[in-house]
């Protein structure tokens, strides 16, 4: 019998988390049957540590379970992606090492998706800070199409760019295109993904719990390169909208630049507490000013435009 889901699971040296992360799916997945449920862990090679061998031991005799060593290390666009092509779901949903789902995760979304058959479901989370765990006060629930959600999504509160908060039609997860930055990956799959969705819903339930205080994240770490990074994703969204003539898609991401200057605040603050210096952040608040400048292409105005297309599949790219 075909799966109903598969779950990605990257992993990168997170063997201190893993046995939480599979634990917790394997026990929401006994509520719906092993049968409707693929459970896939795909780690990326790190000296010293053995995420392989744990996750084998936690998924031996589990049907349709398994782990697998990648040749090198992908990072996570890249990881998620060849765990999706090795899946034999029909919807792809991605859990990161770090975080847990709730005992509820799959009796909510095994029936919605045979029922509606959505192109995308996206749901809430609960967080955990500091071993407390909390929940996370703003959810969207409405059934639409893709740019509703992409407008819910760039708006970044009830509905977030988290691609662990949705379940994905395998064959739309595979047609990702876009940027493969470690950074900010999240947001730019969902932009370039989300117009090509007929059928989108979005539901209140929390079905996972975000590790927020792992030190070793891409979020928490130190990073005097963030401000630019940030800024780097969003001109790469506004790049790949330029590329393919999507004009309504470029309008509805600058027309919420309010929302990403105000994360960008954040962002640039921890910057600066980092080690980012005055003239990188002039030059990333210049990137920022022509990527949700319309009046021309941003490949004309965007300072260091190569480095934000060099990204892109049709260039060779380099993971960071």
């Amino acid at each position: 019998m075909q799966p109903l889901i598969s779950v990605i699971v990257p992993s990168y040296g997170s063997e201190e988390y893993l046995p939480r992360s599979l634990s917790s799916l394997l026990a929401a997945r006994a509520k719906v049957g092993a049968g409707k449920v693929e459970i896939i862990v795909g780690v990326d090679p790190k000296e010293g540590h053995h995420d392989l061998e744990v996750a084998t031991e936690l998924l031996k005799g589990e049907e349709g379970a398994f782990a697998y060593l990648h040749d090198h290390r992908l990072g996570l666009p890249l990881a998620r992606l060849d765990g999706a092509k090795r899946a034999k779901g029909q919807y792809i949903c991605s859990l990161d090492s770090d975080d847990y789902v709730e005992p509820s995760y799959f009796e909510v979304l095994v029936p919605l998706l045979e029922k509606e058959r959505p192109d995308v479901v996206g749901f809430s989370f609960n967080y955990e800070l500091e071993g407390k765990k909390r929940s996370y006060p703003f959810a969207s629930s409405f059934e639409g199409d893709g740019e509703r959600m992409l407008k819910a999504m760039f708006t970044d509160i009830g509905t977030r760019g988290f691609i662990w908060a949705k379940c994905w039609r395998k064959d739309l997860f595979l047609a990702y295109d876009g940027p493969l930055y470690s950074f900010l990956e999240d947001v730019t799959l969902n932009a370039i993904l989300l117009p090509k969705a007929k059928k989108a819903i979005a539901i209140r339930d929390r079905l996972l719990v975000y590790q927020e205080s792992n030190p070793s994240s891409l979020t928490t770490r130190k990073d005097p390169e963030r401000f630019y990074k940030h800024v780097r994703a969003l001109a790469a969204i506004r790049a790949y909208y330029d590329l393919h003539g999507m004009e309504k898609e470029k309008k509805i991401l600058v027309a919420r630049r309010w929302r990403h200057a105000l994360s960008l605040l954040y962002a640039k603050k921890r910057a600066k507490k980092d080690g980012m210096g005055r003239d990188e952040r002039k030059k990333a608040a210049r990137l920022f000013r022509a990527a949700m400048d319309l009046r021309r292409p941003l490949f004309e105005s965007a300072p260091d435009f190569e480095e934000v297309y060099r990204a892109f599949p049709f260039f060779s790219s380099s993971e960071e």
